[in-house]
């Protein structure tokens, strides 16, 4: 966390030492909340908040905005994600919203190149659609039901997300290894983001609480010898 201090920097809260315990240390240094280092030129770089960064179980420490972006912008199919992850475990699970007038076209074209292991009839389902798109909410309802009880193809997802930031500096323990897959997930209606599309993450976890738990229930769709 980057600390600051000097005459242009207030000395402390008045009259509220509450305050004055959360913002500076014991040296009377402020806690700006960012987290950031410095360069080889010797430049302050700020590259995320302290409240969006969450310690595993095993120590790793996670910038959940930069695992969320990375998925999002690197994989069209994905239009909302919800990453989750505490001291308690220590992985990353996801509710990942999917693009609901391109879900057909994508299923199909993961089948084609590596459905093998997919369900036949659940298969037979997706290639013989006759539209395009999704036509009505219960095949909508009805297609989120089978992708989230069909391991295989909730594994060709995760496994083609990968491929897709392969080469774009996640690590590892900052991937996704089990995700809950829904259309529009989360609206302003409901309260779990913005009017300017921020994640409310206290509203997004309760929502979806139950999803989480039988997620780290199930476990990890991969271990490292398969990705």
């Amino acid at each position: 966390e980057i600390l600051v201090r000097g005459p242009i920097v207030f000395e402390r809260y008045f009259k509220n030492e509450e305050l004055n315990k959360q913002f500076f240390d014991k040296d009377g240094w402020f806690k700006t909340g960012d987290i950031g280092y410095i360069d080889d030129n010797n430049n302050l770089n700020i590259i995320d908040r302290v409240k969006n960064v969450l310690i595993l179980s095993n120590g790793r420490c996670i910038s959940i905005d930069k695992v969320e972006n990375t998925y999002f912008n690197n994989n069209s199919i994905i239009n909302q994600i919800y990453c989750f992850g505490n001291d308690q475990k220590n992985y990353l699970v996801g509710i990942i919203g999917l693009d609901a007038n391109y879900i057909i076209k994508y299923l199909r074209k993961l089948f084609d190149e590596g459905g093998d292991n997919v369900d036949r009839k659940f298969k037979e389902l997706i290639m013989g659609f006759k539209y395009k798109k999704i036509q009505t909410k219960e095949q909508l309802k009805e297609l989120k039901f089978r992708i989230n009880n069909n391991l295989e193809v909730k594994k060709l997802i995760l496994r083609d997300f990968d491929k897709n930031i392969e080469n774009i500096g996640l690590q590892q323990y900052e991937k996704i290894q089990n995700a809950y897959f829904e259309f529009e997930p989360f609206s302003v209606i409901d309260n779990t983001i913005t009017p300017t599309l921020r994640s409310i993450r206290e509203r997004s976890f309760k929502k979806f609480r139950y999803e989480i738990e039988d997620m780290y229930n199930e476990g990890k769709l991969f271990f490292k010898a398969n990705l």
